[in-house]
């Protein structure tokens, strides 16, 4: 074979190899971008799954991804919106009552003060009216991970690194020990029973149960199978809903269902991107979720829905914000504050938002008007868990990158 011929093959043989290398690295972009398969016809699926079924999708009004309010912006350090939307600037100090790490701060039983576990030195305090720490109890507790509080903040349930898990009270000093393969506790609005999600070994010991606040006559309420990581724990304040479950509709799109304490037939409704995250508004009338889609980069998207039990999914609307729903809090019926990420990359909303780093600029949202005001802070933090006191006068959150408690006025001097 002459030199040419040789040439020929060589170059022939690169070609081939380019392409290949173009289109097993497409198809793994696809795999792991591609939503999960709609079940419902699925033979694999559990015939003893079950979930409220409901109303026929097309007659729910859904938000065109061609909305122009739709954010499609990259990270939004100033709000994009339509001609309604307005957006002012103010300044606020930031103090810090505990510089040093803290876990599961809450608002105390007075919605004006905070409650959180120290894990330096293993006790629970609450601050006073001068933010200085005030032990709320006299016992130490050893490694605590995660505290899911009572309404009343008078008990909790503690959970540890090893899997033990306790309902405690902070008044009578009694702990009740629960299983560990009980997880995700929520306590009922009313403070009476916990929803939890009881994960056995086996799918078919998978369940959405619920339990008296002392631990007693837990019960089952839905099989979840190999889907319970499709189903959140989320009591509506006004106790009807107890979780939500979302599924496959197509690829942008989740069915989200809702569950009822008593297994009511409630509406579902479409969501427009994946990885649904959601807040109820203090009425239960109004939800605030996160999802995210190839419509803005896969970057997380904030949206408002109806969500009383008679107009599920209706008035659905971007609020042009790229943030979760865990970086926010409702202040009213009508008032948001989020706290926004002031650079986002692309593909970032499958992400939680704990892993990203970027420091956050605080926005307060009027839900009526859309209007959203920038509120200034001096210094870069990482927001989480953030808490407005009952008077409606300061702002808590917790610093990602520290887990320090810092505050916020939100009244001017």
């Amino acid at each position: 074979m002459d030199d040419q011929r040789k040439k020929i093959l060589i170059i022939i043989a690169f070609i081939f190899v380019v392409v290949l290398a173009g289109f097993l690295l497409w198809r793994i972009f696809q795999s792991t971008l591609s939503p999960e398969p709609d079940q419902s016809n699925n033979p694999n699926v559990s015939d003893d799954f079950r979930l409220p079924e409901s109303d026929p999708i097309s007659a729910r009004p859904i938000v065109s991804p061609g909305d122009p309010q739709l954010p499609l912006g990259e990270s939004q350090t100033e709000p994009a919106g339509d001609d309604n939307s307005t957006a002012s600037d103010r300044t606020n100090k930031i103090s810090s009552p505990n510089s040093f790490p803290t876990i599961s701060a809450t608002a105390s039983n007075d919605g004006n003060s905070i409650q959180y576990y120290d894990p330096l030195d293993n006790k629970f305090y609450r601050l006073n009216d001068n933010d200085e720490p005030i032990a709320i109890s006299d016992e130490a507790f050893y490694n605590v991970k995660q505290v899911n509080w009572s309404p009343d903040k008078a008990s909790a349930v503690l959970e540890y690194p090893d899997g033990n898990k306790v309902i405690y009270n902070f008044q009578t000093k009694n702990q009740i020990t629960l299983p560990k393969h009980w997880e995700d506790f929520e306590y009922a609005p009313s403070g009476d029973r916990i929803a939890f999600k009881s994960i056995g070994f086996e799918e078919e010991n998978r369940w959405l149960s619920v339990m008296n606040a002392d631990g007693s006559q837990a019960v089952n309420l839905e099989k979840l199978g190999q889907n319970a990581d499709k189903a959140t724990v989320n009591w509506s304040p006004n106790g009807q809903i107890i979780a939500t479950f979302q599924d496959g509709y197509d690829y942008n799109r989740k069915e989200v269902f809702f569950i009822g304490l008593n297994r009511e037939n409630f509406k579902s409704m479409l969501v427009q991107g994946r990885g649904f995250q959601s807040k109820w508004s203090p009425s239960s009338n109004k939800m605030l979720y996160s999802v995210y889609s190839d419509f803005n980069g896969y970057r997380p998207s904030l949206w408002l829905t109806d969500a009383d039990v008679e107009n599920i999914g209706a008035n659905t609307k971007p609020l042009a914000l790229e943030t979760w729903v865990d970086k926010c809090t409702f202040a009213s019926e009508t008032k948001v504050y989020c706290a926004v990420p002031r650079s986002l990359d692309d593909g970032d909303g499958l992400l939680p938002s704990s892993r990203i780093q970027s420091p956050d600029d605080l926005y307060l949202i009027d839900l009526e008007s859309d209007a959203r005001t920038l509120i200034s802070v001096d210094d870069s933090y990482n927001m989480s868990n953030l808490i407005v006191t009952q008077d409606g006068q300061s702002l808590f959150f917790t610093d990602q990158k520290t887990g320090g408690l810092y505050k916020i006025p939100l009244t001017q001097p």
